[in-house]
């Protein structure tokens, strides 16, 4: 058997018939437990919002490459300038600060909202509070 276990994961070559199963059931001191287990491209799906995994899918409609977009009564959505995979690189390194996430690229700061369940849209982020600015400021971005 060839597996390697932390903070309540398992990592396994499905050496063994028992590790091809996303979750592993056993007893530890005597108490029933149940760790997650990784051993198949699949499992990190099944465990992907405990793994923190982040997708990053651009909202065309709404965040313009170039402009500003007007839609509904009186909202305007920022503009999005970044490529798929330039966002999603930026995505994964995003902080958390007052349940959204923020990240810094060159001189401009994106934030980027959850759009359902792993998967977050991004957009350039103009007129941040100072709390805000400051802990992105206090992070290496490039």
């Amino acid at each position: 058997m060839c597996a390697w276990a932390r903070e309540e994961a398992v990592v396994s070559l499905e050496s063994e018939e028992g590790l091809k199963e996303s979750e592993l059931e056993g007893t530890i001191r005597g108490e029933k437990v149940v760790i997650r287990n990784i051993s198949r491209e699949e499992h990190l799906y099944c465990h992907r919002l405990q793994l923190g995994i982040r997708i990053y899918e651009a909202s065309e409609e709404k965040h313009k490459k170039d402009k500003e977009n007007h839609y509904g009564k009186g909202k305007v959505a920022s503009p999005m300038d970044l490529a798929g995979k330039e966002a999603q690189k930026l995505l994964d390194r995003a902080i958390w600060i007052k349940n959204r996430l923020y990240a810094r690229k060159g001189k401009k700061n994106y934030a980027f909202q959850n759009t359902r369940d792993c998967v977050y849209h991004g957009y350039i982020a103009k007129d941040l509070s100072d709390d805000i600015l400051s802990k992105l400021y206090q992070v290496k971005w490039d």
